[in-house]
This record gives C-alpha cells, structure tokens and sequence, in this order.
C-alpha cells in the first residue's frame, strides 16, 4: 500500500502545487502569432526532458548511489527556481499585451 500512497499523494501535490504553473505560462509568455509553433517545442521540450531522467535515473544511481544523483537533481533545480526568479516575468494582473512590452 506504501507505494500506491505515496503514487496518489505525489500526484495530488503535483497538480495542486507547482505542476500546471509552466503549462499556465506558456500561454501567457509566448506572442499570439508564434504561440502554436512555441508551444508545440516547449511541450516537445518538456516531454524530452521527462524521457530523460528517466532514461538516466536508473543509471546515475547505480554509478553514483543515491545520495548523489538526488544532490545532482537538486542543484539542477535550485539553478531552474533562481532562473524562474529572476528571469520569469510576474503576469499577475497584466494584460497579454502589457506582458509581451515586457519581454521586449
């Protein structure tokens, strides 16, 4: 039963929490005249990097153990929350087009 709990919980905080912010996005930052093609890569993009960590995960761990290949993953998601930090616009409360003048 652990690993179904913990399956369904993962799931659930993912949807709730930090998961749809990047599909969210990607409808606000892209312009309407390249929104389909810029979509279409992110997501691309997006189920690339999926495919591999999961080709990978198996193999780091083995090589480096645990520890390491989670520290790996950390590091590379604390240099992706400072990316989204500082280079990320806010869109909160600003028109498509007022979000666009900013990315310019």
């Amino acid at each position: 039963w652990l690993p179904l709990t913990s399956l369904t919980l993962f799931m659930i905080s993912f949807s709730i929490g930090f998961g749809p912010i990047p599909w969210m996005l990607m409808g606000e930052l892209f312009p309407a005249e390249t929104k389909a093609v810029a979509s279409g890569i992110a997501v691309m993009l997006n189920w690339f990097l999926v495919f591999l960590v999961t080709k990978t995960f198996p193999m780091m761990n083995d090589e480096l153990g645990a520890d390491a290949t989670f520290w790996i993953f950390a590091g590379i998601m604390i240099v992706a929350t400072a990316f989204t930090y500082f280079v990320i616009p806010e869109t909160k409360g600003k028109s498509s087009q007022e979000i666009q003048e900013h990315l310019q």
